[in-house]
């Protein structure tokens, strides 16, 4: 009877593996296999946290350019106004008038500049540090002349920052496309050592199954047999 007790113990480790999809559920499973496969998890989950620094360093560029295209903007406005003061014809009233407008758009670079946050984090720099960056801390045209090149000199100081951030930016998405491709490789080659093959499992199961069922039916012929045996033994 002991033999036919054992019948079907091997059935359990073959369901389970088939139902987790997991060739290696323990390390005597394979050992060998065991130690590559924990090592290449590692490396496809370092891998995807390095996906996902990048792109959020991306991110953090995006936040800053566009505060850095606002600075532009209100630079341009800058240009535009102080030539307008410079045409002779406005009185001082007039001239004070334009300057508390681009005293306005002073504030709104130094805004721009502050509300420039990636996870609390500000990406632009302080909005003092980002105005005085671009050289119009002190910007005046109530005298009727304006230093125009300190205005074309803010304008390329931002397009430089817009310039470095887009270099760094592609070079991020370039890092990512690297990585994902990396990444699909390793969870391939993890794949193939750790990841149970269903049709196998189910073709080892139907042959244990059935050479289980022609050994419980040798064994009984066998328990018939020995019966009967002992019955003409006995009985005569």
């Amino acid at each position: 009877m002991s033999g036919i007790s054992g019948i079907g113990s091997g059935y359990s480790d073959l369901y389970s593996k088939i139902a987790s999809g997991n060739r290696i559920q323990r390390a005597k499973d394979d050992p060998a296999g065991q130690a590559i496969a924990s090592k290449m998890e590692a490396q496809q989950r370092t891998q995807a946290m390095q996906q996902r620094n990048a792109a959020m360093q991306q991110d953090a560029i995006n936040v800053a350019d566009g505060a850095r295209a606002n600075m532009s903007a209100y630079v341009q406005d800058i240009n535009e106004l102080s030539v307008q003061a410079m045409n002779g014809l406005y009185s001082d009233s007039d001239r004070q008038a334009i300057q508390n407008q681009i005293n306005q758009y002073k504030m709104g670079i130094s805004e721009a500049a502050n509300q420039a946050r990636y996870n609390e984090t500000n990406v632009a720099g302080d909005g003092v540090s980002a105005l005085r960056s671009t050289g119009l801390e002190n910007f005046d045209v109530t005298s009727g002349s304006a230093n125009l090149d300190a205005v074309s000199g803010a304008l390329d100081s931002i397009s430089s920052a817009r310039s470095a951030d887009g270099a760094t930016a592609n070079g991020l998405e370039a890092s990512i496309s690297n990585l994902a491709n990396a990444r699909e490789n390793t969870m391939a080659g993890l794949s193939r050592i750790a990841d149970m093959d269903i049709a196998e499992g189910a073709s080892e199961l139907k042959k244990q199954q059935t050479l289980d069922q022609a050994s419980v039916s040798m064994q009984k012929q066998q328990m018939e047999n020995e019966a009967n045996f002992m019955s003409r033994m006995f009985g005569a």
